[in-house]
């Protein structure tokens, strides 16, 4: 689909992907053509939709429709694919997942795994906190060494000045 989170996604595609092979397709052939044009992709015929996923490797859907419109019956080429179901409620039925082929992963397993990550980063906040203790720690002491610098400096030169009066 090419609404919001569709959009953002191909965006984000062509943006961070070296030479991106997107096909985006819509059920209103229109705004594929749209979208197709604003990121300079190609975009496939909806009812051509079915004989594409035969030779796709990744599957991003992001549609709006109330019920799954991608089903075990799709994949039939036995080919390794990668489903990301961005829709809510889910666009892709389960049963793909009993496919060998098909990995399948949806909003509910990316906000677990989000949430996993949030918490290894919560537990690395300490470390970061006595990193930052240390370095300011530092920091402090060579600034203070710093402004001792010129005092160091004149005193040097008077032990000089000192030294040569002495010869």
């Amino acid at each position: 689909g090419v609404g919001e989170i569709g959009q953002n996604t191909v965006e984000n595609l062509v943006k961070h992907v070296y030479q991106p092979k997107i096909k985006i397709a819509n059920r209103t052939q229109e705004k594929a053509a749209k979208i197709s044009e604003k990121y300079n992709i190609p975009n496939i015929d909806y009812t051509d939709l079915g004989n594409e996923l035969q030779e796709t490797d990744i599957l991003i859907v992001a549609t709006g429709a109330k019920t799954p419109i991608i089903d075990k019956l799709h994949l039939k080429s036995g080919r390794e694919i990668l489903i990301i179901d961005l829709s809510i409620p889910h666009n892709v039925d389960k049963n793909v997942t009993e496919l060998k082929t098909v990995k399948l992963i949806d909003v509910d397993e990316l906000s677990q795994q989000i949430q996993k990550t949030i918490q290894q980063r919560e537990k690395e906040i300490p470390k970061a906190e006595m990193i930052i203790k240390e370095m300011t720690k530092d920091f402090l002491e060579w600034e203070k060494k710093r402004k001792l610098a010129p005092n160091i400096h004149h005193f040097k030169a008077v032990l000089k000045n000192m030294e040569r009066n002495e010869m």
